[in-house]
């Protein structure tokens, strides 16, 4: 059983004229009625008579509160029975109006195809003219020209069929114009919202681009630092009622690596402060720096050594930026994660290439019988002298520290220089970080070969 309600949505979305029509109607309506009745008490007697005016006025409301929900059977009834409805003609240019507004709006909303439409428009035009009296061919005015001689072309008035039939076609082409130009409006404005949508996510991009930046950049400092930090302090305990002279020093050292923290992570997290995104997101990481990431490990436990070049290269910032951070988060990985004993950096210039190699000794001796330096891409993840475990790999060290984000923030940073990252077994028997970075930076770099993150354990 139909509801009412679904009978009320039907009735109001299916049938019933939008609000807009049937105001404009019942304003059209009204007017039309006061005219008709204030028009001839003041001296106003057409011609063809008043009642002419009157049906007139009776169809063009009917038009214009059924055009929008019927459009095509509007035509239709307006070709066929107009005026012969209520006994008239098209008298005059005013009663030409039914065609115009059911024409215009089945051209406009494309009900019919164009020439269909104006075919039907001027098909009832030609049946007030030729065929007058339709129901009745023995009355037709075209009989009168073939069987009288009385009768010729010209009793048809072809200046007004003429006319007729002129508006009768502009208005169709006109309204087909309409629904043209309405499809290219909101073809652009479709185009305009898509253009709109891309923007914004390209902006979004954007800003998950840099925000992944600086999150890589705050873990750098943080994991190197602060695990120093931290390190340094658990030793300085450890020591604190037997040797206080090494408990001071430790505090001195802590308050200044403090220091270079804060200073560190001011110069990374003032980006979000500035206005000048071209000159604050300049990397300012140079080379020059890994001789002071190395002391600070020494002076937590783990002596590093260095094979610098013997001169500075020049290189992009990106890369400086690269291979500095490489170095910071290989060693915070093996002094922290791997419990390494000492460690050792190589960085050489090898054409258009960067190497950078960290070694570690994984709290462990080197094994002569491994062979040197084997790497492993994924399937090897057992470094050379460290017995084979099940679980996590035991360290002397242990640390609230480590997000698993180290390794990835390694590859990424090889990858956006066009370089690769590689992780294998060191020749000191713990682990090898490699890296090879271009120093002819891509616009757009990707990765370039298979990464090994599963091959240590996972970093802070």
């Amino acid at each position: 059983m139909i509801s009412a309600a679904r009978t009320v949505a039907f009735l109001r979305d299916r049938v019933l004229p939008p609000g807009r029509s049937a105001l404009i109607a019942l304003a059209v309506g009204v007017t039309w009625a006061v005219a008709m009745v204030y028009l001839p008490r003041n001296g106003w007697y057409p011609s063809v008579g008043i009642f002419q005016y009157q049906s007139l006025g009776i169809v063009v409301t009917g038009v214009l509160l059924t055009r929008d929900r019927f459009p095509r059977l509007t035509l239709l009834a307006v070709a066929v029975f107009y005026p012969d409805a209520y006994g008239g003609w098209l008298c005059t240019y005013w009663h030409v109006l039914p065609y115009v507004l059911a024409g215009y709006t089945a051209a406009s909303r494309r009900v019919l195809p164009t020439p269909w439409v104006l075919l039907i428009g001027l098909a009832g035009l030609a049946k007030q003219t030729v065929a007058y009296g339709w129901h009745n061919p023995e009355y037709w005015e075209i009989w009168g020209i073939l069987r009288h001689h009385t009768y010729t072309i010209w009793d048809f008035n072809l200046s007004s069929v003429t006319i007729f039939g002129s508006i009768i076609t502009a208005t169709v082409l006109l309204g087909r114009a309409s629904y043209r130009q309405r499809r290219a409006n909101d073809e652009l404005q479709h185009r305009q919202e898509e253009v709109e949508r891309l923007r914004r996510l390209e902006t979004d991009q954007v800003v998950a681009a840099e925000r992944t930046r600086i999150a890589r950049e705050l873990h750098d400092v943080v994991a190197h630092h602060i695990s120093a930090v931290v390190l340094r302090a658990q030793a300085a305990d450890r020591v604190a009622d037997t040797q206080p002279e090494q408990l001071r020093e430790a505090v001195r050292w802590i308050a200044l690596d403090g220091q270079h923290t804060l200073a560190a992570m001011r110069q990374v997290v003032k980006v979000l402060r500035s206005a000048d995104s071209a000159a604050a997101l300049a990397p300012q990481t140079t080379l020059g720096e890994i001789p002071e990431i190395a002391a600070r490990m020494q002076a937590v436990g783990m002596p590093v050594e260095l094979s610098l070049p013997p001169f500075q290269p020049i290189l992009p910032a990106a890369v400086e930026l690269a291979a500095v951070r490489i170095i910071q988060e290989s060693l915070t990985n093996a002094l922290v994660h791997a419990g390494a004993g000492r460690a050792q950096v190589r960085l050489e210039v090898n054409g258009e290439d960067l190497l950078v190699e960290v070694h570690d000794d994984g709290g462990h001796p080197p094994d002569a019988a491994s062979g040197g330096n084997r790497w492993a891409w994924r399937g090897n993840t057992q470094p050379q002298g460290l017995p084979a475990v099940t679980g996590p790999v035991p360290v002397r060290r242990s640390s609230t520290f480590g997000s698993g984000h180290g390794l990835v923030g390694m590859r990424e940073r090889a990858a956006s220089c066009g370089g690769t990252l590689e992780i294998g077994r060191s020749r000191l028997g713990g682990w090898l970080v490699r890296a090879r970075l271009s120093m002819v930076v891509p616009a757009e770099a990707a990765p370039t070969g298979p990464t090994g993150p599963e091959a240590l354990p996972q970093a802070g």
